[in-house]
């Protein structure tokens, strides 16, 4: 029905997007997401992977660099990591969108709708649904700031590899959790797009 496939449209639309976007169109949207999730991914892969590599190249005694050293790389993978997930989520969602609103008809969606408004109340709740990660993150942020600015605080930056780990476990595993949900919503509703097409 039209009101069904009009409902999910507003549902998508009410996502808070990652970047303000003015008059720029749809399509100009999702090139642009594209390019810049292409980019975060290759920079948190690369400071991620030296963070992971330094603390596994220490467990086993191999000095592969100093952790004492890694605080700007800590800080900058901080913040890539936290962006990353919602630009895929808000690209995965604007391309949806393109497809919807080249059709005109979705019926018996409304389980499906529901389940979307509930998955978007969460990612535009990110301070609640994130606190765990977001207070690990302000700990790395601060801690590796003071770590640069001085040599003393060596021994407490020393402690912060088990919590990097942690921080790096749970965005993943949220991302994996609602990206699962979020990638079976969108197909769904499209595979009923399309069976409707091809029975009419």
């Amino acid at each position: 029905m039209k009101k069904d496939i009009e409902n999910r449209k507003s549902i998508i639309k009410s996502l808070k997007p990652t970047i303000a976007w003015g008059s720029k169109s749809i399509e100009k949207r999702v090139e642009f997401l594209k390019g810049i999730t292409a980019v975060y991914i290759i920079l948190t892969t690369l400071c991620a992977g030296i963070l992971i590599l330094t603390i596994l190249a220490e467990i086993i005694g191999f000095k592969f660099t100093k952790w004492e050293n890694i605080g700007l790389l800590a800080i900058l993978s901080v913040s890539f990591v936290l962006n990353l997930p919602n630009q895929l989520y808000e690209l995965k969602l604007t391309k949806h969108l393109i497809k919807l609103n080249s059709q005109s008809n979705l019926n018996g969606s409304e389980s499906l709708n529901n389940e979307l408004r509930k998955i978007i109340e969460q990612l535009n709740n990110r301070i609640k649904n994130n606190w765990l990660t977001l207070l690990l993150a302000l700990i790395i942020l601060v801690l590796g700031i003071l770590q640069m600015g001085t040599e003393n605080n060596s021994q407490v930056w020393g402690y912060m590899k088990i919590p990097m780990i942690i921080f790096y476990g749970i965005i993943l595993l949220k991302f994996w959790k609602t990206n699962k949900s979020l990638s079976r919503n969108i197909n769904d509703a499209e595979n009923t797009v399309a069976n409707n097409v091809y029975n009419s």
